[in-house]
């Protein structure tokens, strides 16, 4: 939930804010309360960014705790700690243990071209596949050359096609050991070819 959570750029506004009044009631009758952020890595970590503390009787002091650092961003998760402060000192235990050993290796942004592909009897016949998304990979250090991505693109593809439909895939290896799998998809739409753009298309093609 928090590696989903962070994806929204909003977030980052809310968790890292100290302090901050909230205003409630109606017009006339307001009423004013100081809020304090209780998560205190983002005062006490460098690159500390979120997330949540929590507390219960049965899970005791809780915390799911994220940090930036060089465009690598890591969470760690404690639960059932004796104390408040005993969390943010395991939580960053656990941020420097990952900044310490691990790197990120960044393949594609969203949106970034990856070839062309065909579109039987669409109109444009040919259009962009796009990175559907961010592609980083997290490794150990020392190991980024390692790290490797294959485009595969669907066959026969038929308009219609729709601006960020799915067509392949980027497949992702490390020393040749597939990691995952991530759509490629539409840079636009693509949709059907009249009957006139079709046959001016076929008479280009054997004039040419």
């Amino acid at each position: 939930m928090s590696c989903q959570l962070i994806k929204h750029e909003k977030t980052h506004d809310w968790f890292t804010k100290w302090q901050d009044v909230l205003v409630v009631g109606l017009p006339g009758k307001q009423t004013e309360f100081g809020l304090t952020n209780t998560n205190r890595l983002i005062k006490q970590y460098t690159g500390a960014n979120g997330i949540k503390t929590g507390f219960t009787q049965e899970a005791g002091y809780c915390l799911s705790g994220s940090a930036t650092r060089d465009d690598m961003t890591l969470i760690a998760v404690v639960l059932g700690c004796q104390s408040s402060k005993v969390r943010f000192a395991e939580a960053a235990k656990l941020l420097d243990y990952g900044f310490a050993t691990f790197d990120t290796v960044k393949l594609a942004e969203k949106g970034e071209p990856h070839g062309l592909i065909e579109i039987e009897k669409g109109e444009p016949n040919a259009i962009n596949a796009v990175a559907g998304e961010d592609i980083s990979i997290l490794v150990k250090k020392g190991e980024k050359e390692s790290v490797t991505f294959q485009v595969e693109q669907d066959k026969k593809i038929k308009a219609p096609v729709k601006k960020g439909e799915k067509v392949g895939e980027i497949v992702v290896y490390q020393n040749k050991k597939e990691l995952g799998r991530y759509p490629l998809v539409a840079e636009e739409s693509s949709e059907k070819a009249s009957l006139l753009q079709l046959y001016t298309r076929l008479i280009k093609n054997v004039v040419e």
